[in-house]
């Protein structure tokens, strides 16, 4: 189990997914109290109590899932992310969760807070949840990784059979709002180009060798500048690479990870682009 917590794990990073997270386990929660009142529920009546625990939870959740990685950016760092990474923000959230219900449960009068009552709930909560979300995230886990290896080797195998494209007599100029700031070179040249804060690095190939050239600007704009060359895909918020320098596709649980001549350098798929650079890379 320590092994497959090393793993790489798919962090959430996308709205949409984190709202649909957080009512769930809201739901959950609520209907768990509801159906089977433990830890002395059994007299509870109102039913907007069960209700309010699940309130709770949502509240926490969505605490944790939008303004932590704001707070903390540098911990819940996509590439860096694995299962202990997922475990110790599940701890968290159950932590903040417990403490939630205490508060909650000290003001309907339920019980009163002491050291030992904070303690209880804290335990109360993590007996409930620590077991299924571990086995969540490793089952989770588990799966992706086996689909993502599937179809990478797929896709690496079909990209073997394809001609190499190139572009020798394409050039590309990426200028920045800053004075002097203009930067030339051949697409044939251009691997990759991420975004570094307020600047992009681009990566280029000078003889063989591998260049980075800093540049105050934009990942949007450079997108904007290189539309009108069809190899170029924004594969991630952070990355726009050159499918022609794409020697093959690898995967984890996390998704795809592009290969390029010239680089060691893994370039992340946003897992919801898995068909659209699959079909990029393919249909060329």
């Amino acid at each position: 189990m320590l092994k497959a917590l090393r793993q790489p794990f798919p962090i959430v990073t996308e709205p949409a997914q984190k709202w649909g997270m957080t009512l769930v386990f809201g739901l959950f929660v609520t209907l768990f109290l509801w159906l089977f009142k433990p830890f002395g529920l059994h007299n509870v009546t109102q039913n907007w109590v069960f209700f309010g625990y699940g309130l709770i939870t949502i509240v926490a959740l969505l605490f944790n899932l939008f303004v932590m990685p704001k707070i903390f950016p540098r911990f819940y760092n996509e590439q860096n992310w694995t299962g202990f990474s997922e475990l110790i923000v599940t701890l968290w959230n159950i932590s903040l969760i417990g403490l939630g219900n205490l508060f909650f449960s000290v003001a309907l009068g339920f019980i009163g807070f002491s050291l030992k009552s904070l303690l209880y709930f804290q335990f109360i909560t993590l007996a409930v949840a620590l077991l299924p979300v571990i086995a969540i995230i490793l089952l989770r886990q588990n799966i992706l990784l086996k689909k993502n290896l599937a179809e990478t080797q797929k896709l690496s195998a079909e990209l073997q059979t394809l001609p190499h494209e190139t572009h020798p007599d394409e050039k590309i100029t990426i200028s920045s709002d800053v004075v002097n700031d203009t930067f030339q070179l051949a697409a044939d040249q251009l691997l990759y180009v991420t975004s570094a804060d307020n600047y992009i690095e681009i990566y280029y190939l000078e003889n063989s060798d591998l260049k980075k050239k800093l540049q105050r600007n934009t990942l949007k704009k450079a997108e904007e500048i290189l539309a009108t060359h069809k190899q170029f895909f924004r594969c991630h918020r952070m990355y726009i690479v050159n499918l022609d320098k794409v020697e093959n596709v690898s995967g984890n649980a996390q998704g795809y990870k592009l290969n390029l001549q010239g680089t060691t350098e893994q370039i992340p798929v946003s897992r919801n682009l898995n068909k659209t650079i699959s079909d990029r890379l393919l249909h060329r």
